[in-house]
């Protein structure tokens, strides 16, 4: 399929934020450190230095794996359970990147979600610079 092309329905937000990935399988549960570099309703991109915690990788692990993405929130914690879609090395970084989709996201923690992802649209869409800001006064 190539050239590449946007297959996603929901848009997402470039950020930085450090969070963690729990892997919770037959074989252990496993927590790693990550940054997420885009967002939306449906999934988020991650970034990270390895693919494997221990001498077990993150995504080749008994069927029964249950992924979480916890997301540090001041005191609290957002915690949304995803599926891996995919994986790449970027050579030149020699980082990873993964992308991740969410799944049964209900309730509260669905509606913390919809609400980051509310202000990171408004805050995209708000110009930073008071010269680009098209007031008709």
């Amino acid at each position: 399929m190539w050239p590449f092309r946007e297959r996603r329905n929901k848009r997402r937000h470039p950020i930085r934020w450090n969070a963690f990935l729990r892997c919770n399988s037959l074989e252990g549960d496993d927590t790693i450190a990550v940054t997420i570099t885009d967002i939306s309703t449906a999934g988020a991109r991650l970034s990270l230095e390895r693919m494997q915690v221990g001498s077990r990788h993150l995504f080749v692990r008994d069927l029964a794996t249950e992924y979480e993405l916890v997301i540090p929130m001041g005191e609290d914690r957002l915690k949304l359970p995803v599926v891996p879609a995919w994986y790449n090395l970027d050579e030149g970084e020699h980082i990873f990147s993964v992308g991740l989709s969410f799944t049964d996201t209900t309730g509260e923690d669905r509606r913390r979600l919809k609400s980051i992802i509310d202000h990171l649209e408004n805050r995209e869409s708000t110009p930073d610079d008071p010269a680009q800001r098209h007031d008709r006064d």
